[in-house]
């Protein structure tokens, strides 16, 4: 869905895996392209440093993994 944010498909993703049901699921993990694991998005005031969309989703509870 282009031009949601990261915050919208965390949330998006965390809704759908409550609907399985899966009591061992407390660290949700998604399987990723690698190249979301790339510090190629510039500081901002909030993240004064580089940082990758992985980054983000692991702030939001959600594990990315290659």
């Amino acid at each position: 869905m282009a031009g949601k944010t990261i915050a919208y498909h965390a949330q998006t993703l965390k809704e759908r895996w409550k609907t399985l049901d899966i009591p061992y699921l407390h660290q949700p993990e998604m399987i990723s392209d690698p190249s979301i694991f790339a510090k190629t998005q510039l500081p901002t005031p909030e993240r004064p440093y580089p940082w990758s969309v992985a980054d983000e989703f692991t702030d939001k509870g959600i594990s990315p993994v290659r």
